[in-house]
């Protein structure tokens, strides 16, 4: 009885950790995670962004911090309008994507606040205990 008990166990902690593994590769690393090709594309992506007109203006007046690719193949775009830059400055974050189907030039395609912790919140949100 004991060996049934524990063989139930190991069967039941199995296969909690497979369906895990793979609801976590169906849902987030089929759709997010780049190929090693696409992260090839992702790499040159962020050259292009670099090298943009519209780049050297934002890192002419802002702080940039960090570049950051992006990949989202769960809303239907196809390649490379499924791709974009992120640049990362100290007031806003700029969404770079590819200006045609051949990507041979990246330009803006939006922008967003960007939030640290250190700051205070933006909403007027009130924490009761």
């Amino acid at each position: 009885m004991m060996k049934k008990t524990i063989v139930l166990g190991i069967f039941v902690v199995s296969l909690s950790v497979n369906f895990y593994m793979f609801g976590k590769w169906l849902f987030l690393d089929l759709w997010y995670e780049p190929t090693e090709e696409e992260q090839i594309f992702l790499n040159q992506m962020a050259q292009l962004t670099v090298e943009s007109e519209d780049y050297q203006h934002i890192a002419k007046y802002l702080n940039v911090i960090a570049l950051a690719p992006y990949i989202n193949k769960s809303t239907g775009g196809h390649f490379p309008f499924n791709m974009e830059i992120e640049v990362k400055t100290t007031k806003k974050t700029f969404i770079f994507t590819c200006e045609d189907a051949t990507c041979s030039k990246m330009h803006t395609g939006g922008e967003y606040l960007t939030t640290y912790t250190d700051e205070d919140l933006l909403l007027p949100f009130k924490i009761s205990n």
